[in-house]
């Protein structure tokens, strides 16, 4: 139903493999913490993100400049220390489901600029 409409995909931590959706995506946002333990363990235990697996969807996809991976800060995965806390605070005093949501609204900001900026009435 959807075939060639283009499809951004804004993704908010943990595991992403080698889905053979991504052959099929105009872009993905992966969102991450650098204390989201899920985050470090995909890349080792899923071969297809492997970089000795160049043709994984997930390589060609990353190949094909469709994948930005967006640090939001010191942010796990889940509970107290996740993504969506409103009780843990980065150290600007900023709390994490606020810096969650200004992540996701910078990319839905850049994107909506894009696919303005190329349109073509522009």
């Amino acid at each position: 139903m959807l075939k060639g409409v283009p499809l951004w995909i804004i993704s908010l931590g943990g595991m992403l493999t080698a889905d053979p959706g991504l052959d099929h995506i105009a872009h993905l946002y992966h969102l991450y913490g650098t204390k989201d333990l899920v985050q470090k363990l995909v890349p080792i235990f899923y071969a297809g993100r492997w970089p000795i697996k160049p043709l994984s969807p997930w390589n060609r996809a990353k190949a094909a400049g469709k994948i930005t991976m967006i640090d939001v800060g010191p942010i796990g995965h889940n509970g107290a220390k996740g993504y969506l806390s409103a009780t843990s605070h980065l150290e600007n005093g900023q709390r994490f489901l606020d810096r969650t949501v200004e992540s996701i609204a910078q990319v839905l900001t850049h994107y909506s600029n894009g696919l303005y900026n190329n349109s073509p009435s522009s």
